[in-house]
């Protein structure tokens, strides 16, 4: 497990949450984040390599689900 520090909109595209409640995270101290000397929020992010398979799994079967909720007419045009 390596650990990376990285900006708001990086964790954002990483986790696929809102800056909302990103923030929300950092503010109910559920996230580990610093403050750089030129301002910026750098957020601590771990590698985990469970975590990343099963966001993988997710975002297949998301997949999926989609391509079947079109293929019954279900699904957005």
């Amino acid at each position: 497990m390596s650990i990376k520090w990285i900006s708001i909109p990086e964790y954002m595209k990483e986790t696929g949450l809102s800056r909302d409640n990103v923030k929300k995270l950092i503010e109910q101290e559920r996230l580990i984040c610093v403050i750089t000397e030129g301002g910026q929020t750098r957020i601590k992010m771990e590698d985990n390599t469970e975590f990343i398979e099963l966001k993988e799994e997710l975002k297949t079967q998301r997949q999926m689900l989609e391509e079947l909720s079109q293929h019954l007419g279900l699904g957005k045009k």
